[in-house]
C-alpha cells in the first residue's frame, strides 16, 4: 500500500524576537524542536523537520519568515512558517574627548564634536539640558551640559560636558570721535566722554585718569588717559591724542550713500567723495580710494569695504571715510539635466551625458568631471561642452559624471549622471550611488543659485 497522505502539523511553534549583534546581524535560532506533527504512517519520532533559512544563518534588521517543512518517510510533507523580528535593541555609544570646556563670559559655546558610534546606526546627536547656559551669550558659572545620542530604533544614550564660564577680561573702552584729534590753537575744547563695556557686567563708567595737561592755547600734542574697571577690579585704559595745531586736517565728504547693495551680476560704478582742507582748499583729486571691485565687472556675492583717504600738505591726514558695498546672494545660475543620467550600458557602446544652463551673466563655460572607482571627481581634459559623449565605452569609464558651470559670477554643479556596465553597479562609491538611486526617474533634475533680476 502507498503513502500519499502528508504529516499534520498541529503547532508550528511561536514567532520569536532576537536581537542584532555588534554587526547589525543576529543568528537564527533552531524552530525545529518547537514544531507539533503527526503522520498516518511515520512515527513522530522518525519525521523530518527542516527549515529555512537554516538555524546559524545571519540576517540583517526587520521581519523575516522562517519556513517549516515536515516530511514523512514517503517524503509527503507539510510546511507552515514562523516569523522571525531582528530588532535593534543596543543603545548607541557617545563620548567627548573633553569633559571640561572653558569659556569667557559673554562669548558664545562652541561645543566639541563627540565621538559616536552604533550596531546599525545612523546616530543623531542633540543638546538636550543645557542646564540653563546660554549658548549664545554665556554668563559666569558652572553648567553641566547633556547631549543625547539616537539611533534608527530610538535607543538612546547621553554625555555630558562641564561647561566653565569665567570673567578673566577687562571692560572695552570706547573714545567716540577720531583719534588723534586735532584742535585750533586757542580755541575752547570739551574732552569726549568715552564709553566703556564688560562683556560680564554691561556698561561700565570710564573716567578720565590724566588729561595730559592739556592747554589749547599751547601747541603740542596731548594725551588724554581714559580708565574703566569691573566689579572684579579688572581694568582697561584707553588713550587719545589731542593735537592743539594751527590749521585742521582735511574733510572728506561721501557722495551718495555709505552703504550700498547690488543685486547679483551687477556692475559697480563708485559715486566718489570730496575733501576740502582749510589751508589747501580742494583736496578732492588727491584722494587715495582703496577697496573698490573689479571694474566693468559683473559681481557675484560678497562685501566691499571701500575706504577714502587724504593727507593735507602739512603731513596731517583726513579722518578715514569708509562705503560698504554689498551684493546680495541672489544669483540664478541654472543647471538642468537632458534625459535621463541614470545608464547601464555594454563595452563599446555609445554614452552622451547633456545638460541646459539658464539664468547665466554672460557665456557660461563647461567643466565635465568623473569620478571612477570610487575617487574624488577629477576634470575631464578637453570636457568643456554642454554635453559629453563617450563613443566606446571601457569598463573604466563605469562611474558618476558631473557637469560644472561658471558664467564668471557664480558656480553651480549637475545632478550625478552614472554609468553602469551591463546589470551591475558603478564603482561612484556611497555617496555617487544614493544620489544615483535618487536621480533614477532621469529626467529634469535641477540645480540652481537664485539671482533676481538687477
Amino acid at each position: 500500500m502507498e503513502d500519499t497522505a502528508p504529516p499534520v502539523i498541529s503547532d508550528c511553534g511561536p514567532n520569536q524576537t532576537v536581537s542584532a549583534d555588534a554587526n547589525c546581524q543576529a543568528t537564527v535560532p533552531a524552530f525545529t524542536g518547537m514544531v507539533v506533527a503527526s503522520d498516518n504512517c511515520t512515527a513522530e519520532g522518525e519525521l523530518s523537520i527542516t527549515q529555512s533559512p537554516t538555524a546559524g544563518t545571519l540576517l540583517g534588521l526587520g521581519d523575516h519568515v522562517v519556513m517549516i517543512t515536515v516530511r514523512d518517510a514517503a517524503n509527503n510533507q507539510d510546511v507552515c512558517q514562523v516569523l522571525l523580528t531582528v530588532e535593534d535593541a543596543s543603545p548607541p555609544e557617545i563620548a567627548f574627548a573633553d569633559l571640561i570646556l572653558e569659556v569667557e563670559c559673554g562669548d558664545a559655546v562652541v561645543f566639541p564634536t563627540p565621538t559616536t558610534s552604533d550596531n546599525c546606526g545612523p546616530i543623531t546627536v542633540s543638546l538636550t539640558d543645557n542646564d540653563g547656559l546660554n549658548v549664545d551669550v554665556a554668563a559666569v558659572g558652572d553648567y553641566v551640559v547633556a547631549f543625547t545620542a539616537q539611533d534608527g530604533a530610538g535607543n538612546t544614550a547621553t554625555a555630558t560636558v562641564t561647561v566653565e564660564v569665567r570673567d578673566t577680561l577687562p571692560p572695552v573702552i570706547s573714545i567716540p570721535g577720531p583719534n588723534p584729534h586735532y584742535v585750533l590753537l586757542g580755541a575752547a575744547y570739551v574732552m569726549p566722554a568715552a564709553e566703556a563695556l564688560d562683556a560680564c557686567e554691561g556698561p561700565v563708567i570710564p573716567v578720565i585718569l590724566d588729561d595730559g595737561g592739556l592747554d589749547t592755547n599751547a601747541l603740542g600734542v596731548y594725551e588724554i588717559v581714559y580708565v574703566a574697571q569691573d566689579s572684579g577690579g579688572r581694568s582697561a585704559t584707553e588713550t587719545l591724542f589731542v593735537h592743539v595745531t594751527e590749521d585742521l586736517p582735511p574733510v572728506i565728504t561721501l557722495i551718495g550713500e555709505a552703504s550700498v547693495t547690488l543685486n547679483c551680476g551687477a556692475i559697480y560704478a563708485d559715486a566718489g567723495a570730496t575733501a576740502e582742507d582749510d589751508v589747501d582748499g580742494d583736496l578732492t583729486g588727491q584722494l587715495l580710494t582703496t577697496g573698490l571691485p573689479p571694474e566693468d565687472t559683473p559681481l557675484g556675492p560678497g562685501t566691499w569695504t571701500i575706504d577714502y583717504n587724504v593727507t593735507d600738505s602739512g603731513g596731517k591726514p583726513a579722518e578715514t571715510v569708509t562705503r560698504i558695498m554689498t551684493v546680495e546672494d541672489n544669483c540664478t545660475l541654472e543647471v538642468m539635466a537632458v534625459g535621463p543620467v541614470n545608464f547601464i550600458k555594454e563595452p563599446g557602446d555609445t554614452v552622451t551625458f547633456t545638460v541646459d544652463v539658464g539664468g547665466a551673466i554672460g557665456e557660461a563655460s563647461y567643466q565635465w568631471k568623473h569620478n571612477p572607482e570610487a575617487k574624488s571627481f577629477a576634470p575631464i581634459v578637453g570636457a568643456n561642452n554642454p554635453y559629453y559623449t563617450i563613443d566606446a565605452i571601457a569598463e573604466t569609464d563605469a562611474g558618476g559624471y558631473v557637469c560644472e558651470v561658471s558664467d564668471g559670477v557664480t558656480t553651480v554643479t549637475s545632478a550625478v549622471f552614472t554609468l553602469s556596465l551591463g546589470a551591475g553597479m558603478p564603482a561612484v562609491g556611497l555617496l555617487g550611488l544614493a544620489l544615483a538611486a535618487a536621480l533614477s526617474a532621469g529626467v529634469g533634475v535641477r540645480f540652481t543659485q537664485k539671482r533676481s533680476a538687477p
